[in-house]
């Protein structure tokens, strides 16, 4: 089967091993450290990112009362992953459920979210999107990347670093949280040709 991928689709920037290594030697705090790990370890989306670390999460979490699990995600420690509520289906944005899904935690990714956890000043502070982005944007231009780098080119990373370190194709589409198989699909052009053949051998 043709895999046919739309042109804005090919224009997507990720950035390659020694960028990914620059961005983090240019981070200065902890804080810095925190959001380029954790995004490039779990492929979340910046507000995904931001429902695992404000001060509302934390406050539902000690007290548990009249906890909606659709404003928040949740982290298993036990089991190692992130119980992330998403983005809402297309046809009802605004309204009905979010869509569920796991996304495991890598040993670098749990690390830093128990350290985060026991500063106490994180439990007081709100994150932003456009915080998030800043941030990002701020390292990458210490580093010198001429890339357009952004909280979701970190989420692309993420994937082609899973694909080319022998994750499966169908499992990223779950971890991403996709509702095509053809959407994750995309990553494959940045991958080699044997998990393009893979992924159209899986689409028949």
């Amino acid at each position: 089967m043709a895999i046919h991928i739309a042109e804005q689709y090919l224009k997507r920037e990720v950035i390659d091993d020694k960028e990914q290594q620059e961005l983090k030697d240019n981070c200065k705090t902890f804080f810095e450290k925190f959001v380029i790990n954790i995004l490039l370890e779990t492929g979340l989306r910046v507000d995904e990112f931001i429902r695992i670390c404000t001060k509302n999460y934390m406050e539902m979490q000690r007290s548990n009362k009249d906890f909606n699990h659709q404003d928040y995600n949740i982290i298993d420690w036990q089991s190692n992953h992130i119980i992330v509520y998403g983005k809402m289906p297309r046809q009802k944005k605004g309204e009905g459920l979010r869509k569920r899904r796991v996304v495991p935690l890598s040993s670098t990714c749990k690390n830093y979210l128990q350290k985060y956890f026991d500063i106490e000043e994180n439990t007081h502070i709100d994150y932003t999107i456009q915080g998030i982005w800043t941030i990002t944007k701020r390292i990458a231009r210490k580093a010198d990347i001429k890339k357009n780098v952004s909280p979701h080119v970190l989420r692309h990373t993420f994937a082609v670093n899973y694909l080319n370190r022998g994750g499966d194709i169908a499992k990223l589409k779950q971890i991403l949280g996709h509702a095509s198989l053809s959407t994750t699909g995309i990553y494959l052009t940045y991958t080699s040709k044997h998990l393009q053949k893979e992924f159209s051998d899986v689409m028949g």
